[in-house]
């Protein structure tokens, strides 16, 4: 697609979820298209006392001294752990999740709107990819790549997007932030979670949609939702009862 948004100027923001942060502001041109490299990270390399992080180096990533990791690049099980954070605002619950990036804003735009990219972790789309426009999206990861529409509600390229999608199974608001980390970037994402959204399912469901996010941008094997849920269900519903109010 040929047009684009792009952003200009930044400052500090408390966004929905009352989460300080260092944010781009976006200015949108007159043709207001949301849409279009690869990637790499997704989990810190190393904890703050210098040793190497279990997660990221058993995602199929090298390990410091170069030789391929234990884990998935050698066919085992994965061990995931629950990421996401439960808020309470005055408007409802959000589900509250990040992922780290080892390339750019404007990458990590494109990985979450061409759908030549999207297609690699979540599934293509076709339509009019503008703001106050419905695309089509082909989930080729679920049983059958059910077809949902999403509406895009807000495109602020290449910072924020906040999508509405419908389906069979209802409609989800959701809201996508591209933030700078240095020469890196975090993908903030959230889910306005409606009364009767069931959090042990949903959340779990996004882990693993933002770890194949991460695999794609890395080139490493893509995870298997057999082994986030059910694993993390009763997490996510003992996350919910401690949920914070904001």
């Amino acid at each position: 697609m040929a047009e684009h948004c792009r952003g200009v100027g930044t400052m500090e923001v408390v966004d929905p979820n009352g989460i300080r942060m260092r944010s781009v502001l976006g200015a949108s041109g007159a043709e207001q298209g949301c849409i279009r490299s690869p990637c790499p990270r997704g989990y810190p390399k190393f904890r703050p006392d210098g040793t190497p992080d279990p997660v990221f180096w058993s995602a199929g990533a090298r390990d410091p001294s170069g030789r391929p990791s234990a884990g998935r690049a050698e066919g085992r099980a994965m061990s995931v752990e629950a990421t996401g954070r439960i808020l309470r605002t005055e408007r409802g619950r959000n589900l509250v999740l990040e992922r780290s990036l080892a390339q750019s804003v404007e990458e990590s735009w494109d990985r979450i709107t061409d759908p030549e990219l999207t297609a690699e972790w979540f599934g293509d789309w076709d339509g009019d990819g503008r703001q106050g426009s419905t695309v089509r999206v082909r989930m080729a990861f679920e049983s059958g790549e059910p077809e949902i529409k999403v509406g895009i509600r807000l495109c602020d390229a290449p910072h924020r997007l906040v999508l509405q999608t419908s389906g069979e199974d209802g409609g989800w608001l959701l809201e996508l932030r591209v933030l700078a980390d240095g020469d890196d970037s975090v993908i903030h994402f959230v889910h306005h979670l409606d009364d009767d959204a069931d959090v042990g399912d949903i959340g779990p469901g996004w882990e693993y949609y933002l770890d194949l996010l991460v695999a794609a941008c890395e080139g490493t094997e893509e995870p298997m939702f057999d082994h986030y849920f059910p694993a993390l269900r009763e997490e996510y519903l003992a996350r919910e009862s401690r949920a914070v109010e904001i």
